[in-house]
């Protein structure tokens, strides 16, 4: 989509974005048909690193556990396959993210580019800390609590695989999913739709909200349940902190805009009133000039009649003398010049009579009457 947009200089038509996506999809089919293909030549490699932390529990536990076993004949088959799907889901999600990525850039202007790609990068290390919180530090100490209290009850320890990889699975998936919790927070801070204050008076009630969380994510102690939740309430904090962090330079930068907004309108009024002060002084002048009396003679009939009318501003004609200026100074520069009156020609009888009638009538502003012969 990018090169044909860049390519053409406009927007592509709506096949052609048909096009693009399915070329997107397939992408995404073939990095995770890859992924779980290498996954699964690697079985025996990737088992051993979803075993850690069963092994760590050992460790923790001070005595040897029997491992955990196949329940039904295809059990294994399941198990192979369900490694496989899930690993290569985790491999292929950051190409099946640069690709949607690729796909969506075009369409964001560049102010959302600097917003995005720092988002971006913070939920990828958000989950990645929190997948590594929950395999590395909440799996074992969850697995060794459960050896403990089965040792307490004199109870049997025979954990079937398949609930031991669905564990080992969704317990890290859903610690690195809620570690991006702060990000929501952040931009719904950010946009509008919560205020920090609101945030800051609710904080026991999200305190208790992400302990009930905890509780569901976590294995049922109290030990795996608080390495959760205090992770998850600190990030709460910092999401808040920020948030209102950025809330401030956005309406800083919005009042600073509103101020300039506001100087360039004052500047172009001033530039405003000193034009039509301009327009004024010169239309009182060349009203003056145009009333005065020729030199060596005597103020004609017509000057006497408009004598009463210099001490009053005429605004019809002071706006038809501003519309006139502002389309001249307006008009295009190949404009073309307007036909001149033949050379050496007389006006007609009607307009010489009508001159003859009343000659301070037909004086243009800025030009004296004609003299009478």
């Amino acid at each position: 989509m990018s090169k044909k947009t860049e390519n053409d200089g406009g927007e592509m038509p709506f096949l052609d974005h048909l096009e693009e996506l399915r070329m997107v999809i397939i992408k995404c089919v073939v990095a995770l048909a890859l992924s779980c293909f290498i996954i699964g030549i690697f079985t025996v490699q990737f088992n051993e690193l979803l075993m850690w932390p069963f092994e760590r529990a050992q460790q923790m536990y001070g005595k040897e556990v029997p491992m955990p076993r196949v329940g039904s004949v295809f059990s294994p088959f399941f198990v192979m396959f369900d490694i496989a799907i899930f690993g290569g889901v985790f491999i292929a999600l950051p190409f099946i993210l640069y690709f949607l990525g690729q796909f969506l850039m075009p369409a964001l202007t560049e102010r959302e580019k600097k917003v995005i790609r720092p988002a971006m990068c913070s939920a990828t290390l958000l989950f990645a800390a929190g997948a590594c919180l929950a395999f590395f530090f909440i799996l074992p100490t969850g697995i060794s609590f459960s050896f403990k209290i089965s040792e307490v009850m004199h109870w049997e320890i025979l954990y079937d695989i398949q609930n031991y990889y669905s564990f080992v699975v969704w317990v890290p998936l859903a610690t690195g999913v809620s570690f991006q919790l702060p990000l929501l927070i952040i931009l719904f801070i950010y946009i509008g739709l919560l205020s920090p204050k609101t945030l800051r008076k609710n904080r026991r009630l999200v305190f208790v909200l992400i302990l009930v969380f905890a509780a569901v994510a976590t294995p049922p102690d109290p030990l795996t349940m608080v390495m959760l939740t205090l992770p998850l309430y600190m990030l709460y904090e910092a999401a808040v902190f920020i948030g209102t962090r950025l809330l401030s330079g956005k309406l800083e930068k919005e009042e600073k805009e509103e101020d300039e907004q506001r100087r360039r309108d004052e500047e172009s009024y001033r530039k405003y009133v000193e034009e039509q002060s301009k327009l004024e002084d010169d239309y009182y002048k060349q009203s003056a000039d145009a009333y005065s009396a020729p030199e060596g003679g005597e103020p004609s009939e017509g000057e006497g009649q408009n004598s009463e009318a210099d001490d009053s501003f005429d605004y019809e004609k002071y706006y038809e003398y501003s519309m006139n200026e502002i389309n001249r100074a307006t008009a295009p520069e190949n404009s073309q010049p307007t036909e001149e009156p033949p050379s050496g020609g007389e006006a007609s009888a009607a307009e010489e009579n009508k001159a003859s009638e009343n000659p301070a009538a037909e004086n243009k502003p800025g030009e004296a009457p004609d003299k009478k012969e």
